[in-house]
């Protein structure tokens, strides 16, 4: 009879755990989809951030393109 009711336990703690893995995997995919969309959102920013820089040539006006030194990275505050 003790055998029943500790196995009966277990079995409900394995449910619950398992249970709480599925929410915490799902959670982890959904923040995998948003951080894959924050990142591609970052890459155009950069190319935004270049295409807005320029040198300025002492021998002409004109202006050249350059890339950005480092990605612009978004951190998300507490």
């Amino acid at each position: 009879m003790m055998l029943d009711e500790t196995i009966k336990e277990k079995y409900e703690i394995i449910v619950k755990n398992n249970a709480a893995l599925k929410a915490n995997e799902q959670e982890l995919n959904d923040t995998k989809v948003i951080f894959k969309k924050y990142k591609n959102q970052s890459e155009k920013f950069d190319e935004i951030l270049a295409f807005r820089r320029f040198e300025r040539d002492h021998n002409e006006l004109s202006c050249t393109g350059k890339k950005p030194i480092s990605p612009t990275v978004f951190v998300k505050s507490k």
